[in-house]
């Protein structure tokens, strides 16, 4: 009878049994972050409940395996709504959501290089395509990207993927101010230390938004249960290592 169901810090070997247990209570996943501390994999993901639209979601994907699941269920009417990279025993996997429901034109990439990546990026904004997931991994020092793009109206928008958590706080206070509210967020470690990347945009606009960064487990369970209350949706919870152990950022809005 919960609006929403939110878990943190699900240790991979976990991960598919809680999932299991969740989706069977009547609830789909509408976001799923993979991150890893000390070399271990983690997972938070974010329920909803189910509302009779036809959806799938893999995690644990190769490259390969990724797009071939991708071409399988757009051939059959589905829409990729999430994509999330993550490090698992030192390689890239991936972990996405689709639906099988109206909504705007939308395009994707992965596995790009840094350069790639903003290349394709530049190339699509110009011809109208927005951003809604820039999900972002490090592996030797060299990073990969996952984009997803709608073609939707979301008035002025702001991007950044590299962000070390100082200069995240300084965009979103930015954004704030320039009338943006934030669309995504997604934290992975680089080089031994946490990166941020986040989206903002203009439209739609919300009436409510809660933003919260550097958390201890028990900071953001303590942040998730008064959002809860308080008639907040997790809209983004992403783990990342700070200082040998577990941190959150998470946003909530109404």
């Amino acid at each position: 009878g919960w609006a929403e169901l939110a878990r943190h810090g699900i240790p991979e070997a976990n991960y598919q049994l809680e999932f299991d247990r969740i989706y069977k209570s009547g609830y789909r996943p509408v976001w799923v972050d993979g991150y890893d501390v000390d070399g271990d994999t983690f997972f938070n993901v974010i329920f909803r409940p189910a509302d009779g639209v036809a959806w799938a979601a893999r995690h644990g994907l190769t490259a390969g395996t990724y797009q071939t699941t991708f071409d399988t269920f757009t051939k059959q009417g589905f829409r990729l709504v999430h994509i999330e990279s993550y490090v698992s025993g030192g390689s890239v996997r991936y972990a996405p959501i689709f639906v099988k429901s109206p909504g705007p034109a939308f395009t994707a990439y992965h596995g790009l290089s840094a350069a790639e990546h903003q290349k394709s990026f530049d190339d699509l904004t110009s011809k109208g395509w927005r951003p809604v997931n820039v999900s972002v991994v490090s592996v030797s020092g060299a990073r990969t990207y996952a984009g997803l793009y709608e073609q939707k109206d979301v008035g002025s928008f702001f991007v950044k993927s590299f962000l070390t958590p100082a200069e995240y706080q300084t965009q979103f206070n930015d954004n704030v101010n320039a009338g943006r509210h934030l669309a995504y967020l997604n934290a992975y470690t680089h080089e031994g230390g946490p990166r941020i990347s986040a989206i903002w945009h203009q439209k739609p606009a919300v009436s409510a938004l809660v933003a919260r960064h550097g958390l201890t487990s028990a900071q953001y369970q303590a942040e998730f249960d008064t959002r809860l209350g308080a008639g907040f949706r997790t809209r983004a919870v992403t783990g990342y290592e700070d200082g040998g152990g577990h941190r959150f950022a998470a946003y909530w809005t109404k």
